[in-house]
């Protein structure tokens, strides 16, 4: 529990499942890919909650792929910020104290032949808040949406209303 250069999906698949070699080698060689696989889901999201808002709309998926593009450069660019920058909306220390208790349970129930020592039980724990409090949070694309820079970027965009737009809320 000791290498800060393995994932904590590394861990489980290589060193906590056994015979799971396949999975193990997946998640040891696309660790880029998965530590990356937020920052364009924020920018997705960000678009999509403004086209429900009625702050923007999209003919074609290409016009949405392109509008994506502008808000990622607004906001590394323009702004000079990252993704990890904007409002998140985070599950409670509370739930997230529940979810360690629960994984560490799972985690003697599964393993019961590898006896679970304090001090492994206190590395799981430290190395969940780490990885984990910081992945339990969502971009808050309300707030972002309220931003004053936010709201001036999607005006200056402006809406095309000559078209049916390819994304609507469905109601049933």
């Amino acid at each position: 529990y000791n290498d800060k250069n393995t994932s904590i999906q590394q861990k489980v698949w290589c060193d906590g499942v056994p015979n799971a070699d396949n999975a193990c080698e997946y998640f040891s060689s696309h660790v880029e890919e998965i530590a990356n696989a937020a920052e364009p889901a924020v920018y997705y999201n960000i678009a999509y909650g403004a086209n429900m808002l009625g702050q923007a709309s999209f003919c074609s998926i290409e016009n949405f792929q392109d509008v994506v593009e502008k808000i990622k450069h607004y906001q590394q660019n323009t702004l000079g910020l990252s993704y990890s920058d904007f409002p998140m909306r985070c599950l409670d220390d509370d739930i997230l104290e529940r979810l360690i208790e629960v994984s560490i349970e799972h985690r003697r129930d599964i393993l019961t032949n590898i006896p679970l020592t304090k001090a492994a039980e206190e590395e799981v724990r430290k190395e969940y808040w780490m990885n984990v409090k910081k992945k339990s949070c969502n971009a808050n694309i309300e707030a972002i949406l309220e931003l004053p820079e936010w709201k001036e970027f999607f005006d200056a965009l402006g809406r095309d209303s000559s078209c049916e737009p390819f994304m609507k809320e469905k109601h049933s």
